[in-house]
Parts: C-alpha cells; sequence; structure tokens
C-alpha cells in the first residue's frame, strides 16, 4: 500500500499531531507499506528550517518552505500557513500517485489537499480529525458566523464530510459533533490517539528524579500542566484552585508553550503564587520523565469546546502512571475515563472550590493516589497503548485503500 501523509509538522517536530503522525508513518513503513509525508520546512517551535528532502525510519519526507512570523500573532500564523499551503501543491501533485492520503485536520485546509489529489489522481482520502473545524474556531473566536470567511470554512468543512473515504473521531463526543455537523455516521470510526514514547518506561522515584531535583521540588506535592498552553484550555478554574492553596505546601509546574503561556506567567506573578515553575517544551526522549516529575497533571478544556477537541496528554498520563485532575465538561474521553476507572478527580469548569477541595484529599490520601496511577496505567496496557491504535489506522487504511 502506498500512503501519503498530510500535516503542518512532522518529525522531528514535538507538536503532537507532529509525533502522531511520525509515529504512524514509522509503524507502516516498518509493515512494509510505501510511506511519503508532506510537511512544513519550518518547526513549530523555534528558529531554523529542518531539511527540504529526508528520508527517516523508512518515511520519505518532503517539507515546502514558507515565511516564519511565529505563532504568536494570528496574522503571522495565517501567513505561514498560506505559504505552507502554496508550498505544498507542487510535491503533492508531482509525487508518485498513492492509494491513499491521511491527512489531518490541524490545520483544516491541509486535508482540502487531500480532496484536490483525490480528485485530479483518484486516491482514496482518510480525513483524521484532531479538531472539529471550523466550530471550534468559532468558538475561540477565530472566525465570526456569518462572515465570509466563516461561510467559506463551513463549505469546505461540509466537502471533506461528503468527499472523505473514512473519517477518524477521536472520542464519540467528537464523533456525535461530526455527525450533527453533516458526516455520515457510516464513515466515521472513533480511534483514540496515543502518547509519544514507548510504552515499557519505568517510573523514576521521586527521591532520584532528575527534574525534581533540579528545580529544587524536594518532597512537596507537585501538580504539573505539560503542552500546549492554548486558547481552548481552562486557565480560569485552576488559578481560582492555586490561589485557594497558596498556603499549602505543594508546588505547580507549567511545562511547554502557547498563546496563553505569557498571559498565565504574568497572573501568577500578579497574584503572588510562590513556588510555581515555568519549563519550555521537553525534548521527545525526556518526555515521559518530565511528566512523572508530578504526582498528578492536569488535562483541562473549556465547557464550550466539549466534542470539539480532545486532549491528548490523557494517554501520555495513563502511561506514566500518573493520576489525572481533569477540569473539563462532562462531554469526552477525559471525564468518562476519570469518572468510570477513578483515576483521577474531574471538576467542571469555573468550580475552583471544589478543585481545591479536590486536591487537599489527594495530598492526604497518598494510598488512592497511588491507586489512581496504577488504575491508570493498567488501563492504557488494555485500551490505548500505541500498537492498538496504530494497529486500527492501519487496517482502516488498508480497507479505505482496497475499495
Amino acid at each position: 500500500m502506498r500512503v501519503l501523509l498530510l500535516n503542518q509538522y512532522y518529525h522531528p517536530d514535538i507538536a503532537a499531531t507532529a509525533q502522531l503522525a511520525s509515529d504512524l508513518g514509522e509503524a507502516l513503513a516498518a509493515h512494509g507499506h510505501t510511506v511519503r509525508a508532506i510537511a512544513s520546512a519550518r518547526p513549530y517551535a523555534g528558529p531554523g528550517w529542518r531539511p527540504l528532502v529526508e528520508d527517516h525510519r523508512g518515511v520519505h519526507i518532503v517539507r515546502v518552505p514558507g515565511t516564519a512570523l511565529g505563532r504568536r500573532t494570528r496574522a503571522g500564523r495565517a501567513l505561514d500557513y498560506a505559504t505552507y499551503l502554496g508550498g505544498m501543491l507542487a510535491p503533492l501533485l508531482a509525487g508518485p500517485r498513492p492509494d491513499v492520503v491521511i491527512a489531518l485536520s490541524t490545520p483544516p485546509l491541509v486535508a482540502a489537499l487531500g480532496l484536490v489529489l483525490q480528485r485530479l489522481r483518484g486516491t482514496r482520502l482518510v480525513y483524521w480529525v484532531m479538531d472539529v473545524y471550523p466550530e471550534v474556531a468559532f468558538e475561540l473566536g477565530v472566525l465570526t458566523p456569518g462572515s465570509l470567511p466563516a461561510r467559506a470554512s463551513l463549505a469546505l468543512a461540509g466537502a471533506l464530510h461528503r468527499g472523505a473515504d473514512a473519517i477518524v473521531a477521536l472520542d464519540d463526543a467528537m464523533a456525535d459533533r461530526l455527525r450533527a455537523a453533516g458526516a455520515s455516521s457510516e464513515k466515521i470510526e472513533v480511534i483514540d490517539n496515543w502518547p509519544p514514547f514507548a510504552d515499557d518506561l519505568t517510573r523514576v522515584p521521586r527521591a532520584t528524579h532528575p527534574l525534581r531535583r533540579e528545580l529544587g521540588l524536594g518532597d512537596r506535592f507537585t501538580i504539573s500542566y505539560s503542552g500546549n498552553m492554548g486558547l481552548g484550555h481552562d486557565f480560569d478554574t485552576l488559578l481560582d484552585a492555586m490561589t485557594r492553596l497558596r498556603d499549602e505546601d505543594l508546588c505547580w509546574l507549567f511545562i511547554g508553550d502557547g498563546p496563553r503561556r505569557a498571559e498565565l506567567e504574568r497572573r501568577v506573578a500578579v497574584l503572588g503564587l510562590a513556588h510555581a515553575h515555568f519549563l519550555p517544551y521537553q525534548p521527545l526522549p525526556q518526555l515521559a520523565l518530565s511528566l512523572t516529575a508530578a504526582d498528578a497533571s492536569i488535562v483541562s478544556l473549556e465547557a464550550r469546546l466539549a466534542g470539539l477537541l480532545a486532549p491528548s496528554k490523557l494517554y501520555g498520563l495513563l502511561a506514566t502512571g500518573v493520576p489525572i485532575v481533569y477540569i473539563g465538561p462532562e462531554e469526552g474521553r477525559t471525564a468518562d475515563l476519570v469518572r468510570s476507572h477513578q483515576i483521577g478527580i474531574s471538576i467542571r469548569n469555573g468550580d475552583g472550590a471544589g478543585l481545591a477541595a479536590s486536591l487537599r484529599r489527594l495530598m492526604a490520601d497518598k494510598a488512592e493516589l497511588a491507586a489512581m496511577g496504577r488504575r491508570g496505567r493498567a488501563l492504557y496496557e488494555e485500551r490505548f497503548t500505541r500498537a492498538h491504535s496504530i494497529g486500527r489506522l492501519e487496517r482502516l487504511l488498508e480497507r479505505v485503500a482496497a475499495c
């Protein structure tokens, strides 16, 4: 089977979608499939350029140049995105004809290029949805409903829902959103994401943990947030709880970056919240280590985004056996798993008092905290390993390619 992967970022970028696309491409290549990936030459974070052509673990990677205005402003992101899309057309149309294209939805117009290839070269298209567009853009205020860009985005989404041969949703809530947007139930398959590190990782004891030692955390109870600090994450509820817990002997660890990091750092400083550490994104080989520096870790989602996003950091926490502190709506995979498998605590948006009270209970019950982590790891091994999800994606691609 000849497979073409389309995503803005690919190996060695640290973006979650780059890690997922790279894992899938390398697994398919290892199973004997011919895999080509087209991505941007600009890295997700940091300066420089990636090589325009590269072979990595059996995958032929073609990267296209573009502007480098950065992710801090909407205008800069839009122009970087536009130049990247324009650069994709030549390698997309000139390369070998694939049997099937799998295109990620973030950013959304990448999948539209899959439709172009489908129409011009008769390939099959699998639409791998990470965020439901344009609805997520409406909720975040990026697009104004009724505007010309909004109408164009809705038309594109409709074309993708009708034209894709299969659509991958990340959980049942997302599948419901896609059906409400006009996607056929027969096309939708729910396949979970996975963490970007090995399944056989070993958790480092807190007493000898190098990151805890470097930060001087000692034996303090530590709560972390790791990943993108984006517009769709609820930091207001978290900051409320941090304020209520200001006199407790605990530390807060924020690892990553994103459009809300500067705001979060400023608000922590203004509120005078001590024992809060901010670190940059960690290298992928160190990710499992950084996740296990905490006693519990936060997964958050704004209530209005239920079903439109599915926080992928959930799977890394399950794999590392770190209890989950979920702040978000009741709908979706994270709330369901926390509730049904007792792998952490689940708090609704705006309930800072409830979050503070629940964290106090966790701090006081180390035995239950450890049990939550063990249950999370067992659940991961049962349902959410890389091999499990990639196997399902590979079988889906083979079915679509054979049609």
